[in-house]
């Protein structure tokens, strides 16, 4: 279940508009502009600046009512004020179980994961002068309680994709997709081999394998080393 958007069907109200009118602007079926409001489906990214202007609102108006993790615009619709800042990868929380083969979940994969990648930039972090000259570093928030007290959810995790990462490195693992959107791990790596990598989570401390058929890439994490250099 998304959040609930009744703001959004009291502004169309208070402007004298209807939600099928909003669905004709995003050029949506009118189900999917109720299915906002009542918290059965997420503003998509590309619907954030047309809905913004169709309720006479200003950008930054309408994304201040959004939950937290559905204020992701496309790239183009970004306001960036340095082009050597770095990317933070936009991604979303809610993660559904792994496929269990009742037809629903079959594109789903057969591993736990802490969010998806929604193929969009949410915004721009400025560049520590460690990283000056460096286009290979990302950033993402963590989601997931699984690698409590080593990282929190909502904390930032800054990755680079030039040093391939060692055993005992914590690693960003993107698990492959068919859709573009990618689900994200992110653990410690234990041990690489030919057909999986051996990971471990802290939130419960366990460990598993991950088949490197699953994978898509892997990258290694920065730490206060990295960052201090």
């Amino acid at each position: 279940m998304k959040a609930k958007l009744p703001w959004l069907k009291d502004r169309l109200r208070e402007i004298g508009k209807t939600p099928a009118a909003l669905a004709r602007e995003l050029k949506v079926q009118p189900p999917r502009v109720y299915e906002m409001i009542g918290g059965r489906r997420a503003m998509q990214p590309n619907e954030i600046a047309p809905t913004a202007r169709f309720l006479d609102w200003e950008l930054d108006q309408l994304l201040a009512a959004l939950p937290p993790d559905a204020r992701v615009l496309p790239t183009e619709e970004l306001k960036r004020t340095n082009s050597d800042d770095i990317p933070v990868l936009a991604t979303v929380r809610d993660v559904p179980p792994p496929s269990g083969g009742n037809g629903k979940t079959k594109h789903l994969l057969p591993v736990s994961y802490d969010c998806v990648l929604t193929g969009e930039t949410s915004h721009y972090v400025e560049r520590l002068p460690a990283f000056e000259g460096r286009n290979d570093i990302s950033c993402l928030y963590l989601h997931s309680v699984a690698m409590v007290p080593w990282r929190n959810p909502g904390e930032l995790i800054v990755f680079e994709k030039a040093r391939p990462p060692r055993e005992s490195d914590h690693v960003v693992i993107w698990l492959a997709c068919q859709d573009h959107r990618h689900p994200v791990v992110v653990r410690q790596l234990v041990q690489e081999s030919r057909g999986k990598l051996r990971v471990r989570q802290h939130n419960p401390c366990r460990e598993y394998d991950i088949e490197r058929k699953l994978i898509a890439e892997v990258y290694r994490v920065m730490g206060w080393d990295d960052c201090l250099r």
